[in-house]
C-alpha cells in the first residue's frame, strides 16, 4: 500500500506562510515515498494525511499541516529511525549549553573571580554541542537514514 496523496479539500485563498507549510509538508510525503517503509507504518502516515486532506478551513489547514508534520515525523523516528536533517545538531545545541556550558562558566567565573564570565562557558558549551551534533548528523546521512527535510 502506496503513502497516500496529500491533496488538501480547502481550496480557498492561501497566504504566503500557508503555501510555505503546505510545500514543506508535501516535501516531508515525498521524501518518506522514496524510502522502503513497512505496511504498518504506511496505515500511520495515511492517517495523519487524511486528517490533512480534510481539513476544510484555512485555519483548520494551518493547525493540522502543523500537528501532523510534527507527527509523521516522529513517527518516523521512532518506526523508521529516519530523521530531518539536522535533528542531532539541534538537540546537542541544547544539551551542550545546559551540560558542557553552565559548569565551564561557573569554572572561569570561580578562576577569574568574576561571575560575569559565566556567559563565555555558554558559548563554550553551545559550539561543543553544535560539534558534536553535527557529527552524529553525518554518521546519519552517510548511513542513509536522513530525510530531505528541515525541523
Amino acid at each position: 500500500m502506496p503513502v497516500n496523496k496529500f491533496n488538501p479539500s480547502y481550496q480557498g485563498e492561501r497566504s504566503k506562510s500557508l503555501e510555505k507549510q503546505v510545500q514543506r509538508f508535501q516535501k516531508l510525503i515525498d521524501s518518506l515515498r522514496q524510502k522502503e517503509i513497512p505496511e504498518a507504518v504506511e496505515s500511520l502516515v495515511n492517517k495523519e494525511i487524511e486528517k490533512v486532506n480534510q481539513a476544510d478551513t484555512k485555519p483548520l489547514l494551518t493547525a493540522q499541516l502543523s500537528k501532523s508534520y510534527k507527527e509523521i515525523l516522529k513517527i518516523s523516528e521512532r518506526e523508521l529511525d529516519l530523521l530531518a536533517k539536522n535533528h542531532y545538531t539541534f538537540k546537542w545545541l541544547a544539551i551542550g549549553m545546559a551540560a558542557f556550558g553552565i559548569p565551564f562558566g561557573v569554572a572561569f567565573g570561580v578562576a577569574l573571580d568574576n561571575m560575569a564570565f559565566m556567559g563565555t562557558g555558554i558559548g563554550v558549551g553551545l559550539a561543543i554541542g553544535v560539534a558534536i551534533g553535527s557529527q552524529k548528523d553525518k554518521e546519519v546521512k552517510l548511513a542513509g537514514r536522513q530525510l530531505d527535510v528541515d525541523l
